[in-house]
């Protein structure tokens, strides 16, 4: 009896054995299983922090791409008032040098007829044939002959340096001009 007995007990003592073994595998592999779930957690926090601050990183730089865009906005705005400010201003350069030219054309003409009066010769024509006759003439004449034709013209004298009395001769013929009559 004692020998079954003993069998018996090796018996258990195997099975306990083997039960342990296999508890001890079993533990290990749950503590390996927690080890790798908590590993792939880490893992994820990881990726999720970097998600998070790629996230972070692409909405700043979208908020700084707005913003230069709204900068560039204004900038197109400003530069649209500006070409429509130089628009205005070629427009009124335009008809301010249109101005000039008739203010010239107006005091070569008062010129002309305060020289008239002065030196005592006929009155030059109205200011439009005046004007007329001076754009026809400018169109016949070359730029360098164009003074001289004109002294010609309205004095019926040679331009400068051609006979023509100096500025304190003349001041004496007047007055000997007014003495005559």
């Amino acid at each position: 009896m004692k020998t079954p007995l003993r069998k018996k007990q090796e018996e258990v003592r195997d099975a306990q054995k083997r039960a342990a073994k296999l508890l001890d595998v079993c533990q290990y592999n749950s503590i390996m299983l927690e080890v790798k779930t908590k590993a792939r957690e880490m893992k994820q926090e990881e990726l999720i922090r970097e998600l998070t601050n790629a996230a972070d990183n692409a909405n700043k730089a979208a908020e700084d791409c707005k913003v230069e865009m709204d900068q560039l906005k204004a900038d197109i705005n400003n530069l649209k008032e500006a070409d429509k400010e130089r628009a205005g201003l070629k427009d009124e350069v335009t008809r301010l040098g249109n101005d000039l030219e008739q203010a010239k054309g107006e005091y070569k003409y008062a010129t002309e007829v305060f020289d008239a009066q002065v030196l005592r010769l006929p009155q030059p024509a109205p200011f439009d044939e005046w004007d007329s006759l001076e754009e026809e003439q400018a169109a016949k004449t070359v730029p360098g002959e164009a003074r001289e034709a004109q002294t010609l013209e309205t004095h019926g004298t040679p331009a400068a340096g051609q006979d023509q009395p100096s500025e304190q001769q003349q001041p004496e013929q007047q007055q000997q001009q007014q003495q005559q009559p």
